[in-house]
């Protein structure tokens, strides 16, 4: 029987989804090829653990196979979404790292959430045992990174930006992840990079950084039921809302520095 290669990471995430309602940002991770179809989707494990769940993905095609197939994932915009009722946990795993704006996307977690919810986020750790090895191997600064990516993070750097939209960190916990379709040597780095973050959890592939929201709610952060579009080629609604004022902030989200004009722009 084939491994679940995201067991590690699945059980961290018991701890914060048992028993709870949860949003599932990102929900598809680039495919779905039917009910059960891989040991790692993090949505089937959700369905297991969580008192409820609800997806959100910008993969039309995919979500309506998997609404087809009885989940309740939902075509949105990570960055504009804002449900009809807030949620305990959103969930967004391996996906900030893909965001054209992150900021946002924080606001709009805050404002998906109860006050004193947590936002768990699952993202690649730039500094893992495997990236060093291929930035002093290759002799270079710009090792090669997921074709998607459009920007690593460290806890710090994470933390920092979390905390402009009124987050606070809890804790940080590590995890590795099983590749299946690896090269031999690949396969013997990566049981190496496993031993040794046995020891040293702060080098391993995956991070999972834990946030509170405020116990109160902010001005402007009450839950908005959801417009729901009609796409052209299909009928699946698309949920949209306008954009989103950053907590403490005059402006919307998504007017960045350049539009801004202003240093403090977060």
């Amino acid at each position: 029987m084939q491994s679940d290669p995201t067991a590690e990471l699945k059980t961290i995430l018991r701890d914060f989804v048992a028993d709870r309602d949860v949003l599932d940002v990102g929900s598809i991770n680039h495919f779905f090829k039917g009910a059960n179809w891989s040991r790692g989707w993090i949505f089937d494990f959700l369905r297991s653990e969580a008192r409820a769940v609800r997806g959100i993905d910008i993969a039309r095609k995919q979500v309506r196979a998997a609404r087809k197939a009885g989940y309740d994932i939902r075509v949105a915009d990570a960055e504009h979404y804002r449900a009809e009722r807030r949620f305990e946990v959103v969930l967004a795993s391996d996906l900030i790292e893909h965001l054209s704006n992150p900021g946002m996307f924080l606001a709009c977690a805050r404002a998906n959430l109860e006050p004193g919810g947590r936002l768990v986020l699952v993202t690649p750790n730039g500094y893992c045992l495997r990236e060093l090895y291929m930035v002093v191997s290759g002799w270079t600064n710009d090792p090669d990174v997921h074709w998607q990516h459009v920007c690593y993070f460290t806890p710090r750097t994470l933390t920092a930006l979390a905390a402009r939209a009124g987050f606070a960190l809890e804790e940080i916990r590590y995890a590795n992840v099983r590749y299946a379709q690896v090269s031999r040597f690949q396969r013997l780095l990566l049981g190496l990079n496993r031993g040794f973050c046995r020891l040293f959890p702060r080098f391993s592939q995956t991070m999972i950084l834990v946030f509170r929201a405020p116990a109160e709610v902010c001005e402007g952060d009450a839950p908005r039921e959801s417009v729901a579009l009609q796409s052209e080629n299909d009928n699946l609604p698309i949920d949209r809302t306008p954009a989103l004022a950053y907590p403490g902030s005059g402006r919307a989200a998504g007017q960045g520095r350049a539009a801004a004009g202003s240093e403090t722009s977060p």
